[in-house]
């Protein structure tokens, strides 16, 4: 038997569920911008450049590819605010943003931390 309280988070995280977890599809934000032609924004095949450069650092150092998929998540949901509007016009700045997500990722679900000093080396600086 559930009391009034429980109920309530319970339906309080229903609604998250529904609500709180959905995201914009980064893609259609840019092309409902009106961008200079001369920018050189990030499109599907810069992401999927920077998946795959993902994926050969996990390879490398051995740990496992959900992790990519986490931190290609991440770096979705980021570009997706107004706070990564900026990543999402500057290729240089997807990238620096697709290195923090993997990162973060790395030093959350694996069970060892990467080295800075790896990262620089692998993005040759």
């Amino acid at each position: 038997m559930m009391n009034e309280s429980t109920i309530e988070t319970l339906s309080a995280m229903r609604t998250q569920e529904a609500n709180g977890y959905t995201t914009q599809d980064w893609r259609q934000l840019q092309q409902n911008e009106n961008l200079p032609l001369h920018l050189e924004i990030v499109d599907s095949e810069c992401r999927e450049v920077m998946a795959s450069w993902c994926t050969q650092v996990v390879d490398y150092c051995k740990f496992t590819r959900e992790t990519v998929e986490v931190s290609m998540s991440l770096l979705d949901r980021f570009v997706c605010t107004p706070a990564g509007r900026e990543a999402r016009l500057n290729r240089d700045m997807y990238r620096l943003a697709c290195m923090s997500a993997l990162y973060s990722s790395i030093k959350i679900h694996e069970a060892s931390a990467m080295d800075p000093k790896l990262v620089s080396n692998l993005s040759h600086g």
